[in-house]
């Protein structure tokens, strides 16, 4: 992600240091900001498909919030 300018912040090698200085410093966030909400996938056996969602943690859902990101929260986990 960082060669094509998205680095992600939190991480040290791919990320940037001013962004994860920023992120500490202003917004008390010092972790990766990197979540998955959902996985969608076919069983490799049965070939069902399957959809696994999970809502990201209270830090990273105040973080998004703090720079005027939608509320994580709202994203649906259920698969269309």
């Amino acid at each position: 992600m960082k060669h094509i300018s998205h680095p992600i912040i939190g991480e040290a090698k791919y990320g940037k240091g001013r962004h994860n200085r920023y992120f500490k410093q202003q917004l008390d966030c010092d972790r990766l900001l990197l979540a998955a909400i959902k996985l969608r996938f076919e069983h490799p056996i049965t070939g069902d498909k399957l959809c696994i969602g999970a809502q990201p943690d209270t830090m990273f859902t105040h973080t998004c919030e703090s720079i005027g990101l939608a509320n994580p929260q709202t994203i649906k986990a259920m698969c269309l």
